[in-house]
């Protein structure tokens, strides 16, 4: 392994060189701690990056109910890669099947990706291969 060496605080130098050329986007309830939380790490590696921030609400599950979402965004000065973090302000109250458990504190990819409003879509779009390039099954 040693891509990211215990102590070291920035991963081999080729592996950041990698990470640094790929565009990125997560999703999170920003209380979600259950499977590790991107955030920190997210800034921590694009140190340095222009930052800027944006709020969305979007549509929620029952009708008449919403997501309020603050967008982190980083941009690699270099080579106008972005890196963005997606927070859903939670527990997430959208939906009546998460009313039980006082809201939803994990579950965002049900909002995410059936729907385009989310812009999973468009930013998958950024990173399609000509069709030459794609694989033939």
């Amino acid at each position: 392994f040693g891509t990211w060496p215990r102590g070291a605080k920035v991963p081999d130098s080729q592996v950041f060189e990698r990470l640094a050329g790929i565009g990125l986007r997560a999703y999170q309830i920003d209380i979600d701690y259950r499977a590790g939380h991107p955030f920190n790490d997210m800034r921590w590696l694009c140190h340095g990056c222009e930052e800027s921030h944006h709020e969305h609400t979007f549509q929620g599950m029952d009708p008449g109910k919403t997501c309020d979402v603050k967008v982190h965004e980083w941009m690699r000065g270099d080579t106008g890669i972005k890196w963005e973090y997606w927070a859903a302000k939670g527990p997430l109250q959208d939906w009546s099947a998460w009313d039980d458990w006082h809201g939803d504190s994990h579950c965002l990819w049900h909002r995410v990706y059936p729907s385009l409003e989310w812009g999973l879509h468009k930013f998958l779009e950024l990173f399609r291969l000509p069709a030459e390039r794609r694989w033939r099954f």
